[in-house]
């Protein structure tokens, strides 16, 4: 036999249990470059001396300090210096360049450098190949948007800082304008919200923590678990796992088909009745080995991949452990009602669906009462 398990820690839960019974909120939990403030960096910037060599400046900037991180800005911006107006043109990030500003406050977002950053700017740029006599003598610093702007309201405060280019995502701007749902989908949501909101408390009665997950396959809007915390039983068994688990056992296999209650297992929704009869249900409802060899219908495969396509309303954000088992069982979305400040990975913490590098994307709504949206 292997060591003792440790027990798992327990965290305080909700003191009571909740159920929606009005209208909801569906918010999307998107990136934080989409909403929030603009996320500036510094460029170094300097006025072109003739305005009919603006063309070849910018050939030449392309070719020799081409800033790729920075392609959503447009290359030159018209602006007032001193009461004229000028044509600036931004040459590279001013960290390059050693002369970086704690803020920039004045109005038209430029702080001139000094003489000795100047001169050591002029000297970097001979040196990359660029002639500096196509700048006037003046070199400044200014803000610039780090990230392209995807939304009208993001191009108009970006463009307050420097001239971007803008493609509006109209797909995003449903998911930020919460017009994304119908209100039978709202509906829809808040029901199973609401039977998230059951088991827990069924979870709760038994000594678990209060913690419930749906798993509901969009194209039937059927059931495929419905399953609450076990940590008493091991500590990885939160109610995330176990759902992902139950789906598994669902499709022949699963780790821990002790564990799953015969009431949670909805075979007569899930699983192909074709294929599946009642000596193999009372076989898999019995925890004895697979022998099931039916097929879950989920995102228009007969063999789809554990969670491929399918939707999970949990009533608690998840931790990491259980946002990195949902993101490589491939869920479609994930619904959450209360904020998990501890560990919560989908908001709280971090925003595990928006980290660049990760293998599989979906998408993640907080959904609360209309009436309850500044709490």
């Amino acid at each position: 036999m292997g060591p003792a398990l440790k027990k798992c820690k327990r965290e305080e839960t909700p003191g009571e249990s909740k159920r929606f019974s009005g209208c909801v909120k569906v918010e999307a939990v998107v990136p934080l470059d989409v909403q929030g403030p603009i996320q500036l960096t510094q460029v170094v910037v300097a006025g072109i001396a003739d305005k009919k060599q603006i063309s070849k400046v910018i050939q030449l900037l392309s070719l020799h300090a081409s800033v790729r991180e920075l392609q959503h800005l447009k290359r030159v911006r018209k602006v007032a210096v001193d009461g004229k107006e000028n044509v600036l043109v931004y040459i590279d990030y001013a960290r390059k360049y050693g002369c970086l500003r704690e803020s920039i406050t004045s109005k038209n977002n430029l702080e001139r450098l000094s003489d000795n950053e100047t001169k050591a700017v002029k000297t970097l740029l001979e040196k990359s190949g660029i002639s500096t006599e196509f700048f006037a003598s003046d070199y400044y610093v200014s803000n610039v948007p780090v990230h392209p702007p995807k939304l009208r309201e993001r191009y108009e405060l970006s463009t307050a800082y420097w001239p971007c280019s803008f493609h509006e995502d109209m797909y995003l701007s449903q998911l930020v304008h919460s017009t994304l749902f119908t209100d039978k989908d709202k509906t829809d949501i808040m029901n199973y919200m609401n039977e998230s909101f059951e088991v827990a408390k069924t979870g709760k009665m038994k000594g678990q923590r209060e913690v419930g997950v749906v798993i509901v396959d969009p194209e039937s809007n059927k059931i495929l678990a419905r399953v609450h915390d076990e940590s008493s039983s091991h500590p990885l068994c939160h109610a995330v796992m176990m759902a992902i688990d139950q789906i598994a056992v669902l499709q022949g296999g699963g780790a821990w088909r002790h564990l799953h209650r015969k009431e949670y297992l909805p075979l007569g929704e899930a699983v192909n009745s074709s294929k599946a009869n009642d000596e193999e249900e009372k076989a898999l409802c019995d925890r004895t080995e697979p022998s099931f060899s039916g097929d879950i219908q989920g995102a228009g495969s007969k063999q789809a991949y554990i969670c491929t396509g399918f939707n999970v309303f949990v009533n608690r954000e998840p931790c990491m452990m259980c946002c990195m088992a949902l993101l490589h069982s491939r869920v479609n979305r994930i619904f959450f009602s209360d904020l998990n400040q501890k560990e919560g990975a989908l908001m709280s913490k971090t925003r595990l669906h928006t980290l660049s590098g990760i293998n599989h994307r979906f998408e993640v709504f907080r959904v609360y009462e209309a009436d309850r949206e500044n709490l």
